[in-house]
């Protein structure tokens, strides 16, 4: 049988502060996988930095690597989300789009150093099964990248030829350059060196 969603308890719906403890388990863990990093981090660790027990925990997830996939879905969420924006915002050409979008990667995956340590390092050889998960996002990336390259292919923008590694090498130095960036001083003008860079490795190397 499934909860009433209408029951209330200390004058506020159930479903409404499961919701609510839900979420502090995903802020806390946030914290704590970027502190002590994920293989260092137990249950008990978030549900300290929570305020929660280990009860309510278990209420919301099966274990630490259901919090950890949920994080990492969220965060993919965000960056397809912002790269999606920027092509419907649109950009002249091929070459302007592409740079708009690289900007939206990056600019989104290290609004939150926190959000980039996770994506670029605690998910890394969690188990099979997520890596399996990590394998996925990585074919959807290829999969909209490679349709961007068709289309440019067909407007005489780029030359026909298959662009698969090139975007593979790209968002690996994404990504890398990213987990450099949260290990220094992030700051704006770190920022716009570190979109330098990848414009030049973009330009200079994969697509030149």
């Amino acid at each position: 049988m499934s909860p009433d969603k209408s029951r209330q308890y200390a004058g506020r719906p159930v479903a409404e502060r499961g919701d609510e403890r839900r979420r502090r388990f995903l802020d806390s863990a946030l914290d704590v996988f970027s502190r002590r990093g994920y293989s260092s981090s137990t249950v008990v660790d978030i549900c300290r930095e929570a305020g929660l027990s280990t009860r309510q925990f278990y209420q919301c997830f099966v274990d630490k690597e259901a919090v950890l996939s949920t994080l990492y879905d969220e965060a993919n969420a965000r960056v397809q989300k912002a790269v999606l924006s920027s092509f419907a915002a649109g950009s002249e050409g091929f070459a302007g789009s592409l740079r708009t979008a690289v900007r939206a990667y990056v600019d989104a995956l290290t609004a939150d150093p926190r959000v980039t340590h996770l994506v670029v390092t605690s998910v890394v050889g969690v188990s099979d099964e997520f890596e399996e998960k990590r394998d996925r996002q990585r074919q959807q990336w290829l999969d909209g990248l490679n349709g961007f390259a068709e289309a440019a292919m067909a407007n005489g923008d780029l030359p026909r030829r298959d662009y698969t590694l090139a975007w593979i090498a790209l968002v690996g130095a994404i990504n890398a350059l990213a987990s450099a960036f949260i290990k220094a001083q992030p700051s704006s003008a770190a920022l716009d060196k570190l979109l330098d860079q990848v414009d030049a490795l973009l330009w200079d190397g994969l697509l030149g």
